[in-house]
C-alpha cells in the first residue's frame, strides 16, 4: 500500500466511525510501526532514519504527523540499555 492508499483508508475508516470533525489518533500496523496523525491534510513523507518519517502537509509543510518504525525493536532497545545501565 502506497502513501495515497494508506491515506485514503485512513479517512475512510474516519468517514465510517462517524466522526463529523477530525481528532488525532495514532495507528498500529501490523508491520510494526506506530503512526500519528494530529491533522487532517494531504501530506508526504520526510524520511529522518530508519525509524522514524515525518509526515509534512502538502500545503503548509507543518508536520502534521509520523510514523515510527520497528517500534517493538526499538522499545526492545530501550528496555536492554536500561538493563544494562546505559
Amino acid at each position: 500500500m502506497d502513501d495515497k492508499e494508506f491515506e485514503q483508508t485512513v479517512f475512510e475508516i474516519a468517514a465510517e466511525a462517524g466522526q463529523e470533525e477530525f481528532r488525532p489518533f495514532v495507528f498500529y500496523n501490523d508491520g510494526g510501526e506506530i503512526e500519528v496523525f494530529g491533522k487532517q491534510d494531504s501530506y508526504y513523507g520526510e524520511w529522518i532514519n530508519p525509524h522514524l518519517t515525518l509526515y509534512r502537509s502538502e500545503v503548509t509543510n507543518e508536520i502534521i504527523g509520523c510514523c515510527i518504525h520497528d517500534a517493538a525493536w526499538l522499545m526492545m532497545q530501550e528496555k536492554s540499555d536500561k538493563c544494562y545501565g546505559m
